[in-house]
Parts: C-alpha cells; structure tokens; sequence
C-alpha cells in the first residue's frame, strides 16, 4: 500500500515540491508519489490570489517544473555518501551537484538539502487526457491515470496516448496506463439481502 499526494504545479514552486516529495520518499521507503495537477477552475486560482492560466501555460510550466523536480532529486549522486568517521566526512562533495536553470515559468539554483533515497526517486501520476495532457505526458516520466465511462473510452484514450508518446520519440510502454474504477450504488431491500444470502 502506497501513499499519494496531490500538489499543483501551478501554484508550487519546484523547489519545495522536490523538497516535500523527496522527504515523503525517504520516509515512506518508497511508498508515496506525487499526483502533479495543473488545477482548473478561478476560485482554486483565487485562493492563490491569482487568475487562472490558460491550459498551454499551466501544461507549459507543469513541464519545466517537473523536469526541475527531477533535476533537484539527482542533484545528490547515488555514492555521495562518505560516512568516513576517522576523516569526518559525511558526503562526497564530488556527488553534490548544484543546479542553475531559468526560464519563462521557473527557475531554480543550487542543490537539494535532502539525501537520495535507495529506491531512486517518487514516482509520478497525472490524471488528465486532453490534449495538452498527452502532449506532456509523452514527454514526462509519469504515469497516466484515467477514469474512463465505458471500456471503449478507455481503449480510445489509451490509444491517443500511445500515439502522442510515440510521436514525442518516446516508447509507449515506458509510461504506465492506470484506469480507475467507478463504482455506483444503489438501496437495496432487506428481502433483496436475505434471499441473497441463502
């Protein structure tokens, strides 16, 4: 059983989303994941005391803050470690590598302050199939999760899917195609329940 959050792209900043997710990972022994939205809708937006961006700007700047969340997560080298009691040295200063990018959506500089973790690194959801969606996703490393209404939906939108993938250079089967399930209920009568459970 895993843990996964959900954090915006819009409205976070990559720097504490590496930050948060990072730690979670290390404290979950790989149990938690990120489930990284762009938001929708003026009043999540408000509460930001900001107005919403157009979709190509919230996909837009999703995409250059996973890459930054991703390129502060490896900021560390797996054999940093050092633990060299009779030197005192802790890590490899050889192992840690500052990052310094900019761009119109986020920027960030210098290294994470939190250690790799053994598992790698949290994996990464998204829930969403429009067109600026697959046009991202074919070139994240994420996994895709969908709630489709009927099996044919679901066949649909995992073929556009694996079309946008592969026409990001990108083999389809790297990123994994979850669907979710809908369930519905309805009253049933208490004759219905006992004459079910002879």
């Amino acid at each position: 059983m895993g843990l996964l959050a959900t954090s915006s792209t819009t409205f976070n900043e990559p720097y504490n989303l590496a930050r948060q997710f990072k730690a979670l990972d290390i404290m979950s022994h790989g149990r938690a994941g990120w489930n990284a939205v762009t938001s929708s809708g003026e009043e999540v937006a408000a509460n930001y005391g900001m107005r919403l961006p157009s979709s190509p700007a919230r996909y837009g700047r999703a995409h250059k803050t996973v890459q930054l969340v991703h390129a502060l997560w490896v900021s560390w080298g797996l054999d940093v470690w050092g633990r060299d009691q009779a030197t005192g040295q802790f890590a490899k200063g050889d192992q840690i590598a500052p990052i310094n990018r900019g761009g119109k959506f986020v920027a960030s500089r210098g290294q994470l302050y939190i250690p790799p973790s053994e598992q790698g690194q949290p994996v990464i959801f998204h829930a969403g199939g429009g067109p600026n969606a697959l046009t991202w996703l074919a070139a994240t490393p994420a996994l895709l999760s969908v709630r489709p209404s009927t099996i044919e939906d679901a066949r649909a939108q995992r073929a556009a899917f694996r079309d946008a993938t592969e026409r990001a250079g990108r083999n389809p089967d790297e990123i994994k195609f979850i669907i979710g399930l809908r369930r519905r209920s309805r009253a049933t009568s208490d004759r219905h329940l006992i004459g079910g459970s002879r």
